[in-house]
């Protein structure tokens, strides 16, 4: 069998079914794993076919995009702005350092047809140089290449309320797999997060985080459906949950601006001092992000309570003293 013909039987197979194994594909065609893999490329290549590629018990398997699962809306009486365009940008800007799940794809595809009707309308659509005008930059992003499958079929279990068979690795490098019942995706620190109900853990002890980065194949269980708890609120995770610590902090007094510009948590008071400082009396969740925030503003920001907290750093800042009076360490120039 040719390469055109094992192409027309792969996209046939596709289009049959939501999902086909590279094993059955291969065995199919009578050629091997690899064979099939450098065809899917072709044929995402050469057909612009939404094909991704993910994992389950049986081994790889590939499905078309979830955007051919679902019904396509078509409206003919929906009007886009030129700030509509600007915002859909913008967005393809913040969540551009999650690439490798089809996000970005989605909105640039989206912003371009929207740019094309009002082209074709005749209308302006001010779309010069975006790329200078809007920009996001993210620090140390975490790597999301190759979990677009993953991440689709967590979509279309959100969607569909569908139960989710995962492969998870943990921090301790062990690998699990869990039956779990889809609550939320979050970004929490430019991270995305699952949080979801895990079977045959007691329901008292509340939904699971997933790092989504950690989940090594996800799929939708379609004639599996849960209840979508009625209660469930995000902000009732864990992380955002956990007990605040009451805090003091002494600013030099040209931060004030800048302080009074921030959302503060509730209860929280800042005062100038006799001596001309800014003190800011507030509460802390992440004891480690508040130290890194800290000590973002050197020598103009002092903890002054609590003591515990005000030792953590006074020591974080002697092993680092001691780590730069350390014998010389040889830097290369490149």
């Amino acid at each position: 069998m040719n390469r055109l013909q094992r192409t027309q039987e792969i996209l046939i197979k596709l289009k049959a079914r939501k999902k086909v194994h590279e094993k059955d594909l291969a065995d199919s065609c009578r050629v091997c794993k690899k064979t099939i893999a450098r065809d899917i490329e072709f044929i995402k290549d050469r057909y612009s076919e939404g094909i991704y590629k993910s994992y389950d018990d049986t081994g790889v398997f590939y499905a078309l995009s979830y955007r051919d699962e679902g019904e396509i809306i078509k409206s003919t009486d929906v009007k886009f702005f030129p700030q509509d365009i600007l915002i859909t940008r913008l967005a393809l800007q913040v969540l551009k350092h999650f690439s490798g799940l089809g996000i970005t794809e989605v909105l640039d595809d989206i912003s371009n047809k929207v740019s094309l009707l009002r082209m074709k309308a005749g209308e302006e659509t001010h779309l010069e140089k975006l790329d200078r005008k809007l920009f996001s930059k993210a620090i140390f992003p975490r790597k999301y290449s190759g979990k677009r499958g993953t991440f689709t079929q967590i979509l279309s279990a959100l969607l569909l309320s569908n139960k989710l068979k995962i492969s998870y690795r943990n921090l301790n490098n062990k690998v699990k797999t869990h039956i779990v019942h889809p609550y939320s995706l979050v970004v929490y620190d430019n991270v995305l997060y699952l949080l979801a109900k895990t079977e045959k853990v007691p329901e008292r002890v509340g939904p699971t985080t997933f790092a989504l980065d950690r989940i090594i194949w996800a799929n939708r269980m379609a004639a599996h459906k849960f209840n979508y708890p009625e209660d469930w609120n995000p902000e009732k995770w864990e992380m955002f949950q956990n007990e605040r610590t009451a805090i003091v902090i002494e600013f030099e007094d040209y931060l004030e601006p800048i302080l009074n510009d921030r959302v503060w948590p509730e209860g929280t008071t800042i005062t100038k001092t006799r001596v001309g400082s800014v003190r800011v009396r507030t509460t802390m969740v992440n004891r480690e992000k508040t130290i890194a925030w800290l000590l973002g503003f050197g020598d103009d920001a002092e903890i002054i309570s609590p003591k515990e907290l005000r030792e953590d750093i006074r020591e974080h800042l002697s092993d680092t003293l001691k780590l730069y009076r350390s014998k010389k360490r040889k830097v290369s120039s490149n």
